[in-house]
């Protein structure tokens, strides 16, 4: 995946527009799957900056070594093959490449795609999800999936 010279959005209201945040990490990585490595390049330092520090700060992300970095053909094509990078601006580029990896902690996830309809028996779901090992539960649905969902999270943190 490749993020060259994305927009800055240099306003803080705006920071939530980035291509690079930690929310949309999540989606990368969804999308990238394990092994799966983000490209980015920017000649705006600040920039350079704020996405290292949410690629460093996201727990599936893990930069590449120097040695990658060395043997990899793309890295000597980043400051060349683009406009941007061919314009010589006073600033050499900063790229920085992560690669998508397998938390120590696998996760284990199911997702939950509820209805108001209820019924649903907590104490079974949390069984079920301790029994296979889920650590990690998606939620899509309205008020009442909201609400089952919070209940299963109130048994699984409830004292025993």
């Amino acid at each position: 995946m490749f993020f060259l010279f994305p927009d800055p959005h240099f306003k803080e209201k705006n920071h939530r527009r980035r291509v690079i945040s930690p929310h949309l990490l999540d989606e990368y990585a969804y999308v990238l799957g394990v092994g799966g490595i983000i490209y980015t390049i920017t000649d705006v330092e600040e920039l350079g900056e704020w996405m290292k520090a949410c690629l460093e700060g996201h727990p599936l992300f893990e930069a590449l070594t120097d040695e990658e970095l060395e043997a990899n053909p793309v890295m000597k094509l980043l400051n060349s093959a683009t406009e941007e990078g061919q314009k010589g601006t006073c600033m050499q580029p900063l790229s920085h490449v992560w690669r998508h990896q397998s938390p120590r902690d696998r996760l284990h996830a199911f997702t939950i795609i509820g209805t108001s309809q209820g019924g649903h028996d907590t104490s079974k779901i949390v069984d079920s999800n301790q029994d296979w090992g889920i650590n990690q539960v998606y939620i899509i649905g309205g008020d009442g999936t909201r609400k089952g969902a919070a209940a299963i999270f109130q048994d699984i943190t409830s004292p025993i």
